[in-house]
């Protein structure tokens, strides 16, 4: 995916026919200051988080003791903290591509499963290992990339906005500040170009040769060129709802090589899972027969990968009962309420921490669902949103999942109008089908259940 503009917290000026270039200039000297350059390369994050966070606090611990720091334990451990390390930097620069949203609240489950793989090898391979080590790499990496990350952050884009075709439409962004320039000033911008600053413009609109010399000669300097629609899924993490043409896909297949990997990471990873998942699921399961009569286990029809519906496999969380064999006494049965009576005490607990998923990593093992994807929906909602929103189906071209870009973004919702919201975001997760964006969910899925956002 070509990388994506920063977007949030920026400046935003609109290019049209009236406006002094002064108030440009006014503008970016009232402009925080920009983070020093160094800072944006991942080189140089690693050497710092590695450095501040890991060696230099092991030094202060081993002052005066300087047998015990070349220990074999010790050398390893600072070898894989190290690891732990790299892994950091890399998956939060690979996700932010993604979407401006705060990497800061990503930074607490990226440094966790950097530290879990990183521990796989003493695990596997029982190599020696010193705790201590371990622990004040843990501390002192979360510390230095949070740091980090908040001088990072106080980084503030500068976007020119060409409004002309549809780029119009990137007026309506939330949050969006505006000065309108002349476009006498266009030589100016290119003579002095702000700090940081991109062009967005609408780069399938048959502008006047003025202003497609003023974009050639704009990249020619180096100042970045993005096409409007470009950096609204970067701003939003969706994608417009036009018509599949319109959808900037490419092709309406997604990544088809990265389909077999990902079906291939699901079976080993649910494999692997499954003997420390059954303690767990024995546990709820005795908790849910004492907390209310039915069944242990939930299972509902939903539509699945390509339209083929399956039963999805859940821990019950709703008081037992019967529904009629109406359709529209089973649809809203389907639909979860904000603080649902139906719902039981523990049955709350289970939705928050998400825990009453766990059982669908028997679908996972069959193939009807992965562990990432557009939330499966019951089979008689499905049917009614076909039949209101058009090409809503087009969201099966994946397997359904767990956890999903939506379900981590938007949460639970169930109406029409939050539905379409919905598959702005399932269609930004097809369109960016790949490793590091179910990465990213996995992060923020982590977040979310440390939080219950989203939790019906």
């Amino acid at each position: 995916m070509p990388a994506c503009p920063p977007a949030a917290g920026g400046i935003y000026f609109f290019i049209s026919g009236e406006g002094e270039f002064s108030v440009l200039v006014q503008q970016i000297s009232r402009l925080p200051s920009y983070a020093p350059a160094p800072l944006t390369y991942g080189s140089v994050q690693f050497v710092l988080i590695y450095l501040l966070g890991t060696l230099l606090p092991t030094m202060v611990y081993f002052a005066g003791g300087d047998s015990e720091l070349y220990r074999v334990s010790t050398l390893v451990s600072l070898g894989l903290v190290a690891l732990a390390a790299a892994i950091t930097v890399l998956s939060l620069r690979k996700v932010g591509a993604f979407y401006s949203a705060s990497i800061m609240s990503l930074v607490l489950p990226a440094v966790l499963a950097a530290f879990l793989v990183a521990a796989l090898p003493i695990l596997t391979l029982r190599l020696p290992y010193s705790a201590v080590i371990f622990f004040i790499g843990l501390i002192g990496t979360m510390v230095a990339t949070y740091a980090l990350h908040a001088i990072l952050r106080g980084r503030t884009s500068t976007q020119l906005v060409i409004a002309e075709g549809r780029a119009d439409r990137y007026r309506g962004v939330e949050g969006d500040r505006r000065i309108i320039l002349s476009r006498n000033d266009l030589a100016t911008i290119i003579e002095n170009p702000p700090v940081g600053a991109i062009i967005v413009a609408d780069l399938h609109y048959d502008h006047e040769p003025e202003m497609e010399k003023f974009m050639a000669q704009a990249a020619l300097r180096g100042i970045p060129v993005y096409h409007y629609k470009q950096v609204w899924e970067a701003t939003t993490g969706q994608v417009r709802l036009e018509h599949l043409s319109e959808n900037s896909f490419g092709t309406l297949t997604p990544n088809s090589s990265y389909f077999i990997t990902k079906r291939l990471i699901d079976l080993v990873s649910a494999a692997l899972l499954l003997p420390l998942l059954l303690p767990l699921m024995a546990i709820v399961a005795v908790l849910v027969r004492i907390d209310s009569p039915g069944p242990i286990f939930f299972t509902q029809l939903r539509s699945g990968f390509r339209g083929k519906p399956f039963r999805i496999l859940k821990f019950r969380t709703m008081t037992a009962r019967a529904v009629g064999d109406a359709a529209e006494e089973r649809r809203k049965d389907a639909m979860t309420a904000d603080n649902d009576r139906r719902i039981t005490r523990l049955g709350r607990f289970l939705r928050k921490s998400r825990l009453d998923e766990i059982p669908q990593v028997f679908n996972v093992l069959a193939g009807s669902m992965s562990w990432i994807g557009p939330r499966p929906e019951a089979l008689d909602l499905h049917l009614w949103y076909e039949e209101e929103i058009p090409f809503y189906t087009y969201r099966y071209i994946v397997r359904p999942g767990i956890s999903g870009w939506a379900q981590v973004s938007q949460g639970h919702v169930t109406d029409l109008t939050s539905i379409q919201e919905k598959l702005r975001y399932d269609f930004y997760y097809i369109k960016n089908f790949s490793w590091w964006l179910d990465v990213l969910i996995v992060l923020k899925t982590i977040r979310v259940m440390l939080g219950g956002f989203g939790a019906r």
